[in-house]
Order: C-alpha cells, then sequence, then structure tokens
C-alpha cells in the first residue's frame, strides 16, 4: 500500500513539473505578445504624422487587434495553466501528506510488533528460567535423599 502511495507521489510531481513547462511556456508567449503589441504601438505612434493612407491605418489597426486577441488568449491560456499549476502542487501535497500518514502507521503497527515479539521472547525466556530452576530444585532433592540413605531410618542412624 505504502509504494502504491509513494507511486501516486511521483506521479504528482511529474504533473506538476509538466503543469509548470506547460505554464513556463504560456508565461513565454504572452509575454513575447505583449513585447511584440508594445513595440507595434510604438511604431505607430512614432509614425510621421505626415499623410498616412487610409488602408495603411486600417491594417495596422486590424493587426493591433489581432495582437490584442492573442495576448488576452495568452492570457488566459496562462491563467488556465497556472490554475493547473495550483491543483498539481495541491495534489502532490495531498499525496505527500497520505503517504506520510501511511510511513507514521506503518512505524507504529512496526513498533507494536516488536513490542508483542518482546513480550513474547520475554516470556519464553521466564519459561526457560522456570523450568531451569525447577529442574535444580528437583535435583538437588534428589541428590539430598540418595547421599543420606541413613536418614530415612528412625532418624537415629541405626536401622
Amino acid at each position: 500500500m505504502l509504494e502504491l502511495r509513494e507511486l501516486s507521489e511521483q506521479a504528482k510531481a511529474r504533473e506538476l513539473s509538466s503543469a509548470k513547462d506547460v505554464a513556463e511556456v504560456a508565461r513565454l508567449e504572452q509575454q513575447s505578445l505583449s513585447n511584440l503589441r508594445v513595440s507595434s504601438r510604438s511604431q505607430m505612434d512614432a509614425s510621421p504624422s505626415r499623410a498616412v493612407h487610409v488602408g495603411h491605418l486600417q491594417q495596422s489597426g486590424f493587426v493591433l487587434r489581432s495582437l490584442e486577441e492573442r495576448l488576452l488568449n495568452a492570457t488566459d491560456a496562462l491563467t488556465a495553466a497556472d490554475g493547473l499549476v495550483k491543483d498539481a502542487e495541491g495534489a502532490l501535497s495531498d499525496a505527500a501528506r497520505a503517504r506520510q500518514i501511511l510511513d507514521r502507521l506503518k512505524e507504529r503497527h512496526e513498533g507494536v510488533w516488536r513490542a508483542g515479539e518482546s513480550q513474547k521472547d520475554r516470556l519464553q525466556m521466564d519459561e526457560l528460567a522456570l523450568s531451569r530452576h525447577a529442574k535444580r530444585v528437583d535435583t538437588a532433592s534428589n541428590e539430598e535423599n540418595r547421599e543420606d540413605p541413613r536418614s530415612k531410618t528412625n532418624g537415629t542412624g541405626k536401622s
């Protein structure tokens, strides 16, 4: 499960990187169009005030309107790309948070498991110690009984 979360987080990171790349391209295009519009306007404003043909003015107006429209479209695309970046950042953050939660749960589970295993080991060691102690007591009492057979008689040492 944790591996799936890590893979999901990696996929979200790739999506974020891709969204950032798209946003950067949109930003560059928008900046380029903005610079072109400023340049075109300044050329139009700087043109001499001598007789200018109406057709030339109409064409210049058409070009500027076209640039304005393309600039608005580029700005909209940039806004949409920035929105995708924010969404991808949120998704990556959520995926990282979910993975961290699973990491913590896994660590807790491992801690509980280790404590259980440690308790089992202690119980086994206690049982082993008790059985050895009982065996020593039995051995010691059997040796006492074997060493002093006269003590079983009337206690005077005579049979």
